[in-house]
């Protein structure tokens, strides 16, 4: 029973912990204190936060099949080697995402500056390196797809209404659009993931 709930709390940790976050972030950003050591300092232990889920997940997957003789310890040794059934399973589905996700934090982080180039150093501020890296950790994968393509609709709708306000000189805060995109994705991205078959891209067990 214990394990039960300990595994049902361990679903919605990253969640928690994500919107924390970037609740962080946002309090920040709009106090103008987004210091890029905080913003490091904060993506690092994020990462590091979920790898350990993922490593509490699997362990207590393990625990919670040993503790069923009539049919989950059958999957385990002696009956079957952790290599036949178990580590495949839970990596597909718990390390994969994982692996998936923090791959796709790394690339943003190091592409988001090269991008900015193209715009002469106008479209990036320098935290928003962070809060896209923080959005491929929160959301996850594949929802980040989802949250690239948000990002790019609330800028173009951001800006339209800045334009409408105060004219076409006006300028956005592209910031705003990065953080808020994460918390549309969470409230809606896995219902707008079946309907644009987003489970093609992922691998479960």
């Amino acid at each position: 029973m214990f394990l039960l709930l300990f595994d049902s709390v361990l679903d919605y940790a990253p969640i928690a912990a994500g919107v924390a976050a970037i609740i962080f972030v946002y309090l920040k950003h709009r106090k103008g204190a987004c210091e890029i050591r905080v913003m490091r300092k904060l993506a690092l232990s994020l990462a590091g936060f979920l790898a350990g889920v993922v490593v509490l997940k699997v362990v207590t997957h393990y625990f919670i099949l040993a503790g069923d003789p009539s049919f989950g310890a059958l999957l385990l040794p002696p009956h079957q080697a952790l290599s036949d059934w178990f580590f495949p399973m839970t990596a597909k589905r718990y390390l994969f995402p994982f692996i998936v996700s923090l791959a796709a934090a790394a690339l943003a982080y190091f592409i988001a500056p090269l991008v900015n180039k193209l715009f002469k150093g106008q479209l990036f501020a320098e935290e928003d390196k962070y809060i896209i890296a923080l959005a491929a950790l929160i959301v996850g994968w594949p929802n980040f797809v989802m949250y690239l393509g948000a990002a790019v609709i609330l800028t173009v709708l951001l800006s339209i209404r800045e334009t409408l306000r105060f004219g076409i000189e006006a300028r956005i805060v592209l910031t705003d659009a990065l953080i808020f995109s994460i918390l549309v994705v969470l409230l809606f991205g896995n219902i707008v993931a079946s309907y644009l078959n987003l489970y093609m891209l992922a691998i479960f067990a």
